[in-house]
């Protein structure tokens, strides 16, 4: 609109989204998440794909319970939450990389 130079409005934009910068998915595909119960190999496992939850399920030595389906859109909040967790190489043992194929695979599995 004219009203300001160009440079200066741009310089105004990059300040005020500088904290809000999303980092790029790390991962070529899908990933599982699976975060253990401590006991009797049981736990809650989360299908994440580009910063997105797409369904979670607890898991136990028996099998796993019904999969309870994400939003699989993508919220900063969540995004800031998943970032911390990923992004920590201590956590990198309870992170495994899943194919597309893998995926479709548990979510038909899960009755989605």
């Amino acid at each position: 609109m004219g009203e300001e130079p160009a440079d200066l409005y741009n310089s105004r934009f990059e300040e005020a989204f500088a904290r809000r910068r999303v980092v790029t998915w790390p991962f070529d595909g899908g990933i599982l998440v699976r975060e253990e119960g401590g006991t009797g190999g049981s736990g809650e496992a989360f299908l994440v794909d580009q910063w997105c939850l797409v369904s979670s399920f607890r898991y136990s030595d028996m099998g796993h319970g019904p999969f309870i389906r994400g939003g699989h859109t993508f919220d900063y909040d969540s995004y800031r939450v998943l970032a911390k967790y990923i992004l920590d190489r201590r956590n990198r043992r309870s992170i495994r990389a899943i194919s597309r194929r893998e995926m479709e695979v548990l979510l038909a599995d899960g009755a989605l």
